[in-house]
């Protein structure tokens, strides 16, 4: 992939590429999700002497008003030009070895064949930090439970407010 898409250089941009180019080029139906198995560092060639691997470097982007960039990984899968919405689900299972993602499939499998029984399946619970620079995060939260919450869901929500 970073061959192809990337001239050999490991970063995210390849598989953004990629992705993009699968959505594109692939016999419908396009990929919907994407799953990354693997962690990753903002030093993939280990210039900082940390010695830890990346194997899918994180999609740094300057989505924090404070630290500027941070990893971003739904950058990965926001495809359409312009827009900031992905366009594909995505999930990455941080691991650092083959046992690691043994035992982490095992686990995600295991719960989706016996998963425990209870209502709670139908409540969500919105957790919203009070408005800054970056946004007002409570006012977002309560327009997508307007909007998007539907019956039988259950939602709660729960704001962190500064004391006045």
């Amino acid at each position: 992939m970073y061959d192809e898409f990337g001239y050999g250089i490991t970063a995210a941009r390849p598989i953004h590429d990629f992705l993009e180019y699968a959505s594109d080029h692939w016999q419908p139906p396009s990929p919907s999700y994407v799953v990354l198995v693997g962690d990753g560092n903002y030093d993939p060639k280990n210039y900082g002497g940390n010695n830890r691997t990346s194997f899918f470097p994180p999609y740094l982007a300057p989505v924090d008003p404070w630290i500027i960039e941070t990893a971003a990984d739904n950058r990965y899968v926001t495809l359409t030009e312009g827009d900031t919405m992905p366009d594909m689900m995505l999930g990455r299972l941080p691991v650092n070895s083959a046992a690691e993602a043994s035992v982490m499939v095992s686990k995600t499998l295991g719960y989706e064949q016996d998963p425990p029984p209870g209502e709670w399946k139908q409540r969500l619970l919105f957790v919203a930090d009070d408005a800054g620079r970056g946004g007002d995060f409570d006012d977002i939260s309560d327009a997508v439970i307007d909007c998007c919450v539907p019956a039988p869901y259950q939602p709660e929500g729960s704001t962190t407010r500064s004391p006045t």
